[in-house]
């Protein structure tokens, strides 16, 4: 499950009803409001593990604050690596399994975010790319670009702004966002998709639901299916390609030096 809490610790009597009727395995939380003052029993849910990522003094944003609650069946450690990274609000976890691993990570952008932390979301998102070639990746949160629509393949933005920078980034990343409808109504403005659910594969996300959100907040809560696929279940010859440490330029290089009209003038389609 996850969803944008808009203040968690006074919605804990009824997250802990819902988690008791749907048996989550993972929870992610984004917009928590919680600080220092807030103690992890204050956000406990029995039979879960807590990691959590608060908002800082003096943060650009109102709120912020991120949360991943996995079961406690689960082998499960917080990935510092990506956790402390330079961008604020997101928290990553590795589940280990018995032969492989998945890495779940949650984000919270703020609308008010800098360009400057716009840029560290990227840099993040390339970071847990190569920390996860071993492993499967689930990534969750609010990115708070209504202007990116994943279904059209299409951004209402300017070429060098910041919601067509992470669609190419995340695209480039060769990442699969899952959510296709609105997640967020609030009053007489215009439903929007702000909450994304990304992974490596189309099919391994299932029986996406939308449903009532947490108190009063504005955004629904999502559930799914995650399929976690063995390794066993993989041919043995699979393997994954670094597609980031590809030297473009040098590609670019070689096939601009080939005269290509002069190489396929007069030759059929075939032939070319």
């Amino acid at each position: 499950m996850y969803t944008n809490a808009c203040s968690l610790p006074g919605k804990m009597d009824e997250l802990r009803n819902l988690v008791y009727t749907d048996n989550f395995d993972i929870i992610a939380i984004t917009e928590t409001w919680a600080n220092e003052e807030i103690t992890d029993a204050d956000l406990a849910l029995d039979g879960y593990v807590l990691f959590r990522n608060d908002r800082k003094k003096g943060h650009y944003s109102k709120g912020g604050g991120v949360a991943l609650y996995i079961k406690d069946t689960f082998q499960s450690r917080v990935c510092y690596k990506l956790t402390n990274n330079i961008f604020e609000d997101s928290i990553w976890c590795y589940i280990h399994f018995q032969d492989l691993s998945l890495l779940v990570g949650t984000c919270y952008r703020s609308t008010s975010s800098s360009d400057l932390n716009n840029n560290h979301l990227l840099s993040l998102l390339n970071e847990a790319v190569k920390e996860s070639q071993n492993s499967q990746l689930l990534l969750i949160g609010d990115f708070n670009y209504p202007e990116i629509s994943f279904e059209d393949n299409d951004v209402h933005a300017g070429d060098e702004s910041a919601p067509v920078k992470f669609f190419n980034c995340v695209q480039d990343l060769f990442l699969y966002q899952h959510v296709t409808e609105c997640t967020r109504y609030r009053g007489n403005q215009n439903p929007s998709k702000l909450d994304y659910v990304f992974t490596y594969d189309e099919d391994s996300i299932s029986d996406m639901l939308y449903k009532a959100p947490l108190g009063k907040s504005d955004h629904c809560c999502i559930h799914f299916e995650y399929t976690i696929k063995s390794r066993n279940d993989e041919l043995p010859d699979t393997f994954k390609l670094n597609y980031w440490k590809g030297d473009y330029r040098s590609i670019n290089q070689d096939l601009a030096s080939v005269d290509w009209e002069n190489l396929l003038s007069g030759k059929s389609v075939e032939e070319m």
